[in-house]
């Protein structure tokens, strides 16, 4: 896939989708859920229930120095009516997990009022030497965006330090970071490294600590709401998130609710979220370590480092941050592949390898990121000129051998007329990340071809 030149007005009609190849090779549950949507509305439901999924499950495993786990951040870019309401099918999936969880807090919470009730009246009647019950913690599984600061950190203790938000509305979030009470942006950039929160409250001066926060967010909304979420691509939240962006011309849809005898849609997927329900408790039971094989780590590392090479280069080095935290969220990827792989064989197991199916699946999907990681770029800097266009022709021209002059009248022949001082400056650029080399007699080479994921049109 090439990433062109086209402008934002453009660019969201042929952003790439996710590859057959990803769909082909789903669960078998997601695929039947597929079967039922547009191509657009496939790929949000497909990024919707992996980070619903990695939101749900117990898996971790080593990333360079450090253990992370499966949390995913994504953010769903498109005009309204475009089919973004889709991630709805993503929370009911798992609605049953989520209020099987409430249900049971709110049992241990009734037993506990009883003991409480019971205690209150045996220590009023003089007894001594009575334990006094301990308040239980009230588990959930999704979190709503629109707490308090105070409120949002408290259910993450409350929750084991886990949190899934799925957000259709995403100025549902933004108007809460923007209010005074509500400001977690740093609580949310913290989540996605899994570093310690700590918050003390002043009303009962309770003091809360958060060592490992696991949160997966998944939010959907218009170009605009994304620029309010994030007004920087300098603002650390940005880099945490994949993207995903997109607008489709409307069209009518066919509103019949079912076809021969098919289930209705709402049936299938109560149906199949209470499977899933089933399924994810028990993994939930059995703490996953996962891992990569040798010759994963060498195509991912051989892949990132032509990626930040290519993003420095042409697009900015500002931009290097999204692309190290992407190769994380595809590492998250291939483990949350790979528990679904595992829950859906009705295996529950303590250490599970990746296989290379489920690798290459999460490469292709971050390979389809990567590309609509640009065009979130031109959304957030409201600028169609976030990719050096001109360097970037230059470099697709030159020879495979040349000299300066040979350089120069190479760009004019093509239509470069840029100064020749601007020139000079391409090339010592190009030669600075190493796509071309330079010899003691001003003859220059390159080092390999710049005609890779980033090309001009």
């Amino acid at each position: 896939m090439q990433i062109d030149n086209t402008t934002e007005s453009e660019l969201s009609l042929d952003t790439p989708l996710i590859t057959d190849f990803v769909k082909a090779n789903l669960p078998f549950f997601m695929r039947q859920v597929l079967d039922r949507l547009s191509e657009r509305e496939q790929d949000v439901f497909i990024i919707g229930t992996l980070v619903a999924v990695s939101g749900s499950v117990e898996a971790s495993g080593l990333y360079h120095h450090k253990k992370y786990h499966a949390s995913l951040y994504a953010f769903i870019s498109a005009p309204p009516a475009s089919g973004k309401g889709v991630l709805n099918y993503c929370t009911q999936l798992i609605l049953p997990l989520h209020k099987s969880l409430k249900k049971k807090s709110e049992n241990e919470m009734e037993i506990y009022e009883t003991a409480k009730a019971d205690y209150n009246q045996k220590k009023k009647a003089g007894a001594k030497n009575i334990e006094k019950p301990e308040k239980p913690l009230f588990r959930t599984l999704l979190m709503p965006a629109n707490s308090s600061s105070s409120q949002f950190i408290e259910h993450l203790q409350h929750n084991g330090e886990k949190g899934l938000i799925i957000e259709t509305e995403e100025d549902t979030l933004t108007r809460t970071l923007e209010s005074d009470f509500g400001n977690y942006s740093d609580t949310l950039r913290k989540g996605f490294e899994h570093e310690p929160i700590s918050m003390r409250r002043k009303t009962d001066k309770q003091y809360i600590e958060i060592f490992n926060p696991q949160l997966a967010i998944c939010l959907s909304g218009t170009p605009q709401q994304l620029a309010k979420l994030v007004t920087s691509v300098e603002n650390g939240l940005f880099s945490r998130f994949i993207y995903y962006v997109f607008r489709k011309t409307p069209q009518w849809t066919d509103v019949t609710p079912a076809v021969n005898g098919e289930f209705l849609f709402p049936d299938m997927i109560s149906m199949l979220g209470e499977d899933l329900s089933v399924s994810l408790m028990g993994q939930r039971r059995t703490p996953l370590h996962f891992s990569l094989q040798e010759h994963h780590w060498y195509n991912l590392n051989v892949e990132f480092q032509k990626r930040v090479k290519e993003f420095s280069c042409f697009v900015g080095e500002e931009t290097s941050a999204n692309i190290f935290r992407l190769a994380v969220s595809t590492f998250r990827m291939a483990m949350v592949l790979t528990t679904l792989r595992m829950i859906e064989a009705n295996r529950y197991e303590n250490n599970l390898v990746c296989n290379d199916l489920d690798f290459d699946m999460a490469m292709s999907l971050s390979e389809t990121f990567y590309q609509h990681l640009l065009y979130a770029f031109k959304i957030v800097k409201n600028s169609d000129d976030v990719l050096d266009k001109q360097l970037k022709t230059f470099s697709a021209i030159l020879p495979n051998s040349f000299d300066r002059k040979t350089a120069i009248e190479v760009a004019r022949q093509n239509g470069i007329t840029a100064h020749e001082r601007t020139l000079d400056k391409y090339l010592k650029r190009l030669i600075g990340y190493k796509y071309l080399s330079k010899n003691e007699y001003n003859n220059y080479q390159k080092v390999n071809s710049t005609n890779g994921i980033i090309n001009a049109a």
